[in-house]
């Protein structure tokens, strides 16, 4: 029997109006130091135990100078003039569980390319494993069920692309990029490739783009927390996010009691209707 599971996708951006500074985030990505050349200073990321794999793809026409990471940060700082810059679309996908590392790997770099690298967008991703064991929820927002592993990929990709002598003048092309029509797009897309992956190892399960809303899961899709709320609730301080959480963790149990009931209910008629046949035999 297939197992359905729900494709998870969350977008953002990274922008100066808020800000926010790509250099920090390919430093919280990676765990590493990265000098953010139009703040001034140098972002530290902390050390990452789950990081699985990191990478910067660029365009062809690139030049070779921008494939060292401070470079590529250096002169995409220094393509945006604004203060209120949008620089990057981030993005987290959800990774199989059921697939290797080398298949996770496979998984991003091809989904990068075909998505941005392609049109000439350049994308840094990093593959985090998410071990459920390293990051253990505080007692108030318990799962329903049992907890899996939560592997997933942060992508950035670029607002601007890359030709031959470096980032171009305008961002133009980076318009089409960003609306609900892209982002579905990038949602169905990442759905397609994930599937592929299965179908290529012959994994029965698959990722389906709104499961939860065609009725092919049961219950609500849980709302994401977010690190600093989270540190809040551990440290016994509620919070709006944690609220909301437990609001659906508690509609989900009612709703798992009344699936496991009706479960009881079908296989004790299964078997009175087998019982009867027999009787007849």
């Amino acid at each position: 029997m297939m197992m359905i599971k729900t494709n998870i996708v969350r977008a953002d951006g990274i922008s100066r109006g808020a800000g926010q500074s790509v250099a920090g985030h390919l430093a919280y990505c990676t765990g590493r130091a990265y000098r953010d050349s139009y703040y001034g200073k140098k972002a530290y990321g902390e050390k990452r135990a789950d990081l699985v794999f990191d990478e910067l793809l660029l365009p062809s026409q690139a030049p070779a100078a921008l494939r060292e990471y401070q470079a590529f940060l250096d002169a995409w700082n220094a393509s945006e003039k604004h203060p209120r810059a949008l620089m990057a679309h981030k993005y987290i996908l959800a990774l199989p569980n059921e697939l290797d590392a080398a298949e996770w790997i496979g998984l991003a770099r091809s989904y990068a390319q075909e998505m941005f690298v392609s049109r000439g967008f350049p994308v840094f991703y990093a593959i985090h494993r998410g071990l459920a064991s390293e990051h253990p929820k505080p007692e108030s927002i318990q799962a329903v069920g049992t907890r899996e592993d939560n592997p997933h990929v942060h992508l950035l990709a670029a607002f601007r692309q890359v030709g031959e002598n470096g980032f171009l003048d305008t961002k133009y092309a980076g318009r089409t990029t960003y609306g609900k029509d892209f982002l579905r797009q990038v949602r169905q897309n990442w759905c397609a490739c994930v599937n592929r992956s299965y179908e290529r190892q012959g994994v029965d399960v698959r990722f389906v783009e709104g499961a939860y809303r065609n009725g092919l899961m049961a219950g609500l899709p849980t709302k994401h927390i977010g690190p600093y709320a989270m540190r809040l609730e551990a440290a016994g301080i509620k919070t709006e996010a944690g609220d909301r959480y437990r609001s659906i963790l508690s509609q989900n149990r009612v709703r798992k009691q009344e699936c496991d009931h009706e479960f009881l209910l079908v296989d004790s008629q299964d078997k009175e209707h087998e019982y009867c046949a027999d009787r007849e035999e």
